[in-house]
């Protein structure tokens, strides 16, 4: 019977495995001092996703569905696909921004999305509907910008490089 417990318990234990990759996304982005940290970040969101889709499938197979596993797994996306991202986009937007100062609308708007993003889990939490597709809007633009911040990094990467050849 303790067995049970415990396997019933695995979904909540990656979500919060999914918590601690948003969470040192976060930090790693201000405290690392690595070239490749927009990569390890970039890695860490990608890793949450993982974690994310797994929590759920195993809470389904395992008959594990409970109202603590969907506010925590809703506290992991805000955390993990909510703020991570948007931190990601305005490190590289910060870090760029005397150059190309188009770059403050990017941050303005990254925050607007951190802000809808807790407004549409608040919303799910409160309904009654279990599908995916409640909660999809805020993976599926998290995405988006990360690819976004990403895209910005390696525009800018080359163009120097092709400015320093020319």
């Amino acid at each position: 019977m303790k067995n049970n417990k415990f396997v019933k318990q695995i979904p909540n234990i990656l979500t919060m495995l999914n918590i601690v990759s948003g969470l040192t996304a976060i930090l790693l982005l201000f405290l690392l001092e690595h070239s490749h940290k927009i990569v390890i970040v970039a890695s860490l969101i990608c890793f949450g996703a993982l974690i994310d889709f797994l929590d759920g499938f195993l809470a389904r197979r395992l008959n594990a569905v409970s109202g603590m596993g969907r506010q925590l797994d809703s506290f992991a996306d805000l955390v993990t696909f909510g703020i991570a991202p948007v931190c990601l986009v305005n490190y590289i937007s910060f870090s760029q921004i005397v150059q190309y100062p188009y770059f403050a609308v990017i941050s303005v708007f990254s925050v607007l999305f951190a802000i809808a993003g807790v407004y549409r889990l608040a919303r799910y939490n409160i309904s009654d509907s279990t599908t995916i597709l409640k909660v999809f809007p805020l993976l599926l633009p998290a995405f988006y910008w990360r690819y976004i911040a990403l895209s910005t990094v390696f525009l800018l990467s080359t163009c120097r490089r092709l400015c320093i050849l020319w």
